[in-house]
């Protein structure tokens, strides 16, 4: 679950960036999450030295919704409740977000991330860099970077910790309000797949 959350915590940064000064940036972010309906994006996971992804897969999130869809499995996050199915076992675990409270809500993104993290703003020639370090000891990681094109997409995120070295995450193929079915992000399952609910 902690693999999870920090993915999503590194995925939520990456849809889409408009670039002057830290604070700026995720006041942008937010009304970009506000602007839309629901966002979706495919991304490729690469550790430290990889040319191949570990995994890769697509992202939707829409106000309070978040679903992952991977090779083996499909996660769906919906406010304090998390499925997880995995489909070589054809098993659905059913459980409450681990935290009391989340890092941060989508509601309150800007005013979260910047109570948690120092930002900072680096200009490259063709690119910016935003760099993220948390203020406390209670994350996995030491720094995210966000790689950001001129076009203001996130084109590649880099998390740094001490347990797991480097992390790169390429996030492409961006989709805004495309979701229209109302049970998109529940879970089908088949008949006989094992449910365990540990709510």
């Amino acid at each position: 679950m902690k693999a999870v959350k920090l993915f999503l915590l590194i995925a939520v940064l990456s849809f889409q960036l408009f670039a002057q000064s830290a604070g700026t940036i995720l006041n942008k972010i937010q009304q970009k999450y506000n602007s839309y309906e629901n966002i979706s994006a495919e991304f490729k996971q690469f550790n430290l030295k990889q040319t191949a992804p570990a995994l890769k897969g697509k992202i939707f999130y829409s106000k309070g919704k978040v679903k992952l869809l991977l090779p083996a499995a499909q996660i769906v996050i919906i406010k304090d409740t998390v499925w997880n199915y995995n489909k070589k076992l054809n098993q659905l675990a059913i459980s409450l977000n681990e935290e009391e409270k989340p890092l941060f809500d989508f509601g309150n993104f800007s005013k979260d991330l910047l109570r948690n993290f120092n930002a900072s703003v680096r200009k490259r020639k063709n690119f910016f860099e935003i760099i993220l370090t948390p203020k406390g000891n209670n994350f996995e990681f030491e720094k995210l970077k966000l790689i950001v094109g001129k076009n203001f997409l996130i084109r590649s995120v880099q998390a740094k910790g001490e347990s797991f070295n480097r992390v790169k995450i390429d996030f492409e193929n961006f989709g805004f309000n495309k979701i229209t079915k109302r049970n998109f992000f529940k879970i089908k399952v088949p008949k006989n797949c094992r449910i365990i609910d540990l709510r």
